[in-house]
Formats: C-alpha cells, structure tokens, sequence
C-alpha cells in the first residue's frame, strides 16, 4: 500500500504546473531606479503606477480625479513646457507610448529620501527631463509628489 501511495503522490506532484517565479521588490534605491527605468522602456505603465505612493495616487486621481498619465506626468516632470510629454490635446497613454529610451543618473539623497534625475528619449528625437522624488516607506521604495 505505501508504495502505491508513494507512486501516486510522485505522478500527481508531476502534473501539478511549476509555480511563476516570485517577483521581489527592489532593496536599493539602485534596483529601484533600474526597475524604474525597465518600466518606462518596456511602457509597463501598471507598474509603474503600482510603485506610487498609494497615499500620493489617492489624493490625485482618486480623491481629485487627475487621469493616470496626467498624474504619472506630474509624478516623473514631464507635464509642463517646455518639457512636456504631451502631444495633442489632451495627455494620453499614447503620449506615453513614444518613449524610446531612459537613462537615469545616479540617485541624490540618502536614507529615506531621494532625488531620481535622467532623460528620456522620444520616437521623434525629443530628449525630455525626468525628475522623480522617491521615498522608503515601511522598506519600499515608492514614487513620491514632485
């Protein structure tokens, strides 16, 4: 009986699908900025709005109804001339979408408080300012109000 009992637990364990790899939160303000910059690269904007201070995101888009890029805008410095993101109307993901590449310097700061500073370079060539202020809450990194 224990064998036939070990054979099933081996043949169920192998039909059970290997688990997502967990993703952990960065440690340094280094990882921070690295997963930062990825982010904006690869336009993972959900991340990005995940790593706002929750409080932050509560008092401008859902407390005073800013639309998301509009927030993310203000958030990262590139929402006013003439070093603005938008091209149109109105600010929208599109707008976002033309990022092709970011560099980020070296963060300033040390402790709980940080300065995140670098470019970010368009489809057409335009090269915009990003500034970032970046706070450790509770150990995590999170994008603060400018």
């Amino acid at each position: 009986m224990k064998r036939a009992t070990l054979l099933f637990l081996f043949f169920a364990a192998a039909c059970v699908p290997a688990a997502e790899p967990v993703e952990l939160r960065p440690t340094t303000i280094e990882e921070f900025v690295e997963r930062l910059e990825a982010d904006l690269e690869a336009h993972e904007w959900q991340s990005i709005l995940a790593a706002a201070d929750p409080l932050y995101y509560r008092a401008r888009v859902v407390d005073a109804r800013a639309a998301e890029p509009n927030f993310l805008a203000e958030t990262l410095g590139v929402h006013g001339a003439p070093n603005s993101i938008q091209d149109g109307e109105e600010l929208d993901w599109d707008d976002f979408e033309r990022i092709e590449a970011v560099d980020f310097i070296s963060p300033s700061g040390s402790g709980e408080r940080y300065a995140v500073s670098g470019t970010a370079t368009l489809d057409d060539g335009t090269v915009l300012q990003i500034r970032a202020n970046v706070t450790r809450v509770q150990g995590r990194f999170v994008l603060t109000a400018p």
